[in-house]
């Protein structure tokens, strides 16, 4: 739950760098994970920068393979 917490949080407010805290060894996992999945979505293309925003937005590459790997229905 904290990695998608984190992930959505790294995603809605689109920085260049981020400093983690995790207070216990529980929380750092998790925001460690949430970060890479985030950074490994941008990577392969599946979501991208909106220009001139702090959005982001899933492209059709992202939907395709969200689709494929995960089963999920992305706007449909």
């Amino acid at each position: 739950m904290l990695a998608m917490e984190t992930e959505e949080l790294l995603r809605s407010h689109p920085v260049d760098a981020v400093v983690l805290m995790g207070g216990c060894d529980k929380t750092t996992p998790g925001l460690l994970l949430g970060a890479a999945l985030c950074t490994h979505c941008v990577a392969l293309g599946w979501v991208r920068k909106v220009a001139g925003t702090r959005a982001v937005e899933v492209t059709p590459l992202g939907l395709s393979r969200l689709r494929e790997m995960f089963g999920l229905r992305v706007g449909d």
